[in-house]
């Protein structure tokens, strides 16, 4: 407030008064916010003026007047969206916002008063393809996986579910979650050493063939790494060859198998750029150890794979 009053009193917090002789001009300076809303306008004596919306304006001690610094609590617009598919995706939402209004159907928009905690949900599945994220804004967030996250309405913000296509199945042996696969030369199942003497190769690399849904190779091919590969230990390698199986109606795919220390590892593949659906068991063995040698009980069992009921290859 200034100048100062006849009492040499000036600024002041709401509520306050201040006498001045007749026909003083006194200037009157809101902040900006207060209590976390936004100034809207000033009334003089309860009614808009001209010029009203600016947080500095003046008045003319001609009467008693009543300067009020009117605030609104800000309203912020949620807007919620999908990607692949664009629409068409059905969020929950809660709560309601301002018009009452919640679930929606991608794209649509909600609005909110200041700080407005709003949850969001996605369906697992939108138009075949399968919940990966959220985006706040166009940008990840932590633990942004989740299907169901929230977000405080401090801006205007938007809340993006993103959808990505199913990656190509990889069979497993039934009711198990280990890779249907089996010795490139001796047709012994899994698990496997690295070396193999009977390995036509001159490295004697253990190669491997295991079976997926259908890649799109009509033919035997030998594609390079941005094309297909197989992602074990977090790593990609190559694959010898990859074609089609006629037995499964996928694909089959001979891989040499990497330098791996024994254990139990998640193998993957990923046909331009995108994941399979799954990641089963391969199992690594040390070649002395008892196991390899009670594999030669396991020979043949390609044609149990194959030639028996096709619900054994699980995918």
């Amino acid at each position: 407030v200034s100048p100062n009053d006849n009492g040499s009193q000036g600024n002041g917090t709401t509520q306050f008064t201040r006498t001045y002789n007749h026909n003083t001009v006194v200037s009157l300076t809101a902040p900006a916010t207060a209590g976390g809303n936004n100034f809207q306008k000033w009334l003089k004596d309860g009614a808009d003026f001209a010029n009203n919306t600016v947080t500095n304006v003046s008045v003319t001690m001609d009467a008693n007047h009543t300067m009020t610094a009117v605030y609104v609590t800000p309203v912020w617009t949620l807007t919620v969206a999908s990607s692949n598919p664009a629409n068409g995706v059905d969020i929950n939402v809660s709560p309601n916002d301002n018009s009452s209004q919640g679930n929606g159907t991608t794209q649509f928009t909600r609005t909110y008063n200041n700080n407005t905690v709003v949850s969001v949900t996605a369906p697992a599945t939108a138009s075949g393809n399968n919940f990966q994220k959220w985006l706040k804004d166009g940008a990840d967030f932590a633990n942004n996986t989740v299907a169901n996250v929230s977000v405080t309405m401090d801006a205007n913000h938007t809340m993006t579910a993103v959808y990505v296509t199913p990656g190509p199945m990889i069979f497993v042996e039934a009711g198990t979650n280990n890779l249907a696969a089996v010795d490139s030369v001796s047709r012994v199942r899994g698990p496997f050493v690295l070396t193999n003497t009977s390995n036509f190769s001159s490295d004697q690399r253990t190669r491997i063939i295991f079976y997926t849904a259908d890649l799109g190779f009509a033919q035997t091919a030998q594609p390079d790494i941005n094309t297909l590969s197989v992602q074990v230990g977090g790593n990609s390698y190559p694959v010898e060859t990859v074609g089609p199986n006629t037995t499964t109606g996928g694909s089959e795919i001979i891989f040499r198998l990497p330098d791996l220390a024994p254990g139990t590892y998640p193998l993957g593949i990923r046909v331009g750029g995108v994941n399979s659906g799954n990641t089963p068991n391969l199992t690594i063995i040390a070649s002395g150890s008892s196991t390899a040698s009670a594999l030669k009980s396991n020979q043949f069992k390609l044609a149990e794979y194959l030639l028996f009921p096709l619900v054994d290859l699980i995918f």
